[in-house]
C-alpha cells in the first residue's frame, strides 16, 4: 500500500505543474529550458547516487551492468520505435457537411497530441513506479527518497506540457 501512495503522490505532481501555469503564466523559454534541465538532473542523479549503488550492495557488478545496460538499450528502442508528436502528420479525415476543412485538422491535431501525452505519460509513469516499488523493497528510506526526486521531477514536466496546450 505504501508503494502505491508514493507512487500516486509522484505520479499526480505533474498536475501540480500544471496549476503552476495557472498562477503564474506561461515560462519563457530559458525557464522552461532550466525547468528541463533540472528534472533531466533529477533523475541522472538518483540512477548514479541512489539506485546504483544500492544495486551494487544487493547483487553482482555484472548483474548491475548487464541491467544498466539492458534499460539504457531498452529506452534507446523505444524512443526509435514510438512515434513522436513532432513526427506525426494527421490522418486525413473522412467528413461531410464540414464548411471549414481547417477547424477539422486543427481538433484533429490537438486530438492527436492529446492521446500522445497520456500515452507518453503512462508510459513514463510505469518505470518511476516500479522504481519507486523497488526501492521500498531496498529500504523504506530509500522509496521515499525515490518518491520525492521523481515528485520533483515531474513538476516541470507538468510545466512543460501545460505550456503546449496554452
Amino acid at each position: 500500500m505504501e508503494s502505491f501512495i508514493y507512487s500516486f503522490l509522484a505520479g499526480i505532481s505533474t498536475v501540480l505543474g500544471g496549476v503552476i501555469i495557472w498562477f503564474f503564466g506561461l515560462p519563457g523559454v530559458r525557464i522552461l529550458s532550466g525547468l528541463l534541465w533540472f528534472a533531466g538532473g533529477i533523475m541522472i542523479a538518483i540512477s548514479l547516487f541512489d539506485l546504483l549503488p544500492e544495486a551494487l550492495e544487493m547483487g553482482a557488478m555484472i548483474l548491475v551492468v548487464a541491467g544498466f545496460l539492458l534499460g539504457a538499450g531498452m529506452m534507446f528502442l523505444l524512443d526509435k520505435i514510438i512515434p513522436h508528436a513532432h513526427m506525426s502528420a494527421p490522418h486525413k479525415l473522412e467528413v461531410e457537411n464540414v464548411n471549414n476543412l481547417d477547424d477539422v485538422y486543427y481538433s484533429n491535431k490537438i486530438l492527436r497530441t492529446g492521446y500522445l501525452i497520456f500515452l507518453g505519460i503512462a508510459i513514463h509513469n510505469l518505470p518511476e513506479g516500479l522504481a519507486i516499488g523497488a526501492g521500498l523493497e531496498a529500504s523504506p528510506e530509500l522509496g521515499l527518497y525515490i518518491a520525492v526526486a521523481i515528485g520533483l521531477h515531474n513538476i516541470p514536466e507538468g510545466i512543460s506540457q501545460k505550456s503546449m496546450f496554452i
